[in-house]
């Protein structure tokens, strides 16, 4: 994944280089992300008669969506070393089921662990994901409901509900780049970006007149594309574009709401029911991603 606080050879030992799960040499002797050991879900039910015709009723419970992270290759847009099997003639076949594929496992290991495999020279690439260290935590639902439930007449019934859930810790990939150039960044530099002529300047490029002239037209590093606008080379990571924050646990979800119901049982051939739901709302909120940096 990226590696924030990681010198960057393809980058003139700039921060932002790439950095490999496991154990071992070139690796960082790590995982991305941990497991989250307490998704335990009880679940409560109650019900109780106030009165012959009267019963209140309730209910709690836990509950967990799957978790984002399972484990599973997490090297986004570097790739891995891959072998392929051919016939060697026409119409001859690839391989037989009864041997299996015959091949030397450490060419699958190939793959160079270098810190500055990205950004490739002359380019800027976007590095894969930086990894939520929370991503292995699963989505919880805090759910509740209480009635109370009356008997009208003998075929008619009344239910009036307070019906809720909370949930916590919804996934909610790329809601922040950590390359982005914000306001306070560019305001660093002694720009506004209500100024008509700073804006001009930030998207012209490194080489030309203007980025000369007010003393911006240094490259951040040997082998920067030139051509590139001042603003790229102003983003906390220059060498590369976008890198967005994956498996961040960043969502919340809420629900209540008065649900009331009537119901007619059968009577002269006629059934009826009738509810009145409750609102939901969701939000997305963008803070500091659990881990980040």
């Amino acid at each position: 994944m990226f590696g924030p606080t990681i010198p960057n050879p393809s980058a003139g030992g700039l921060l932002g280089g790439m950095v490999y799960e496991g154990y071992g040499p070139g690796r960082c002797n790590c995982v991305f992300t941990t497991t989250y050991p307490y998704a335990v879900g009880p679940r409560l039910g109650i019900a109780y008669q106030i009165a012959p015709k009267t019963v209140l009723r309730g209910g709690w419970a836990l509950a967990y969506g799957g978790g984002a992270y399972g484990g599973e290759s997490t090297a986004q847009g570097v790739g891995w070393n891959s072998l392929s099997f051919a016939p060697v003639s026409f119409g001859a076949q690839a391989t037989t089921l009864r041997t299996g594929l015959i091949y030397n496992l450490a060419d699958l290991y190939s793959v160079s662990l270098s810190p500055g495999l990205q950004p490739q020279a002359g380019t800027i690439n976007s590095p894969p994901y930086y990894q939520d260290r929370n991503g292995g935590r699963p989505p919880r639902i805090n759910q509740w409901n209480i009635s109370l439930q009356r008997e009208i007449t003998q075929n008619l019934v009344v239910e009036a509900s307070d019906v809720g859930n909370h949930g916590v810790w919804l996934q909610g990939n790329s809601l922040l780049d950590l390359n982005a150039l914000s306001t306070q960044r560019i305001s660093s530099f002694g720009l506004d970006i209500n100024n008509a002529a700073d804006r001009s300047l930030l998207t012209s490029p490194v080489n030309s007149a203007l980025a000369a002239a007010r003393g911006f037209s240094k490259l951040p590093y040997a082998g920067f594309p030139a051509t590139l606008t001042v603003a790229q080379t102003l983003r906390p990571y220059p060498q590369f574009g976008s890198i967005p924050i994956h498996y961040a646990p960043l969502g919340d979800s809420w629900y209540d709401g008065l649900q009331v119901k009537v119901t007619k049982r059968t009577s002269y051939g006629l059934t009826a029911s009738g509810r009145l739901p409750g609102r939901k709302r969701w939000t997305w909120a963008p803070k500091t991603p659990l881990g980040a940096g």
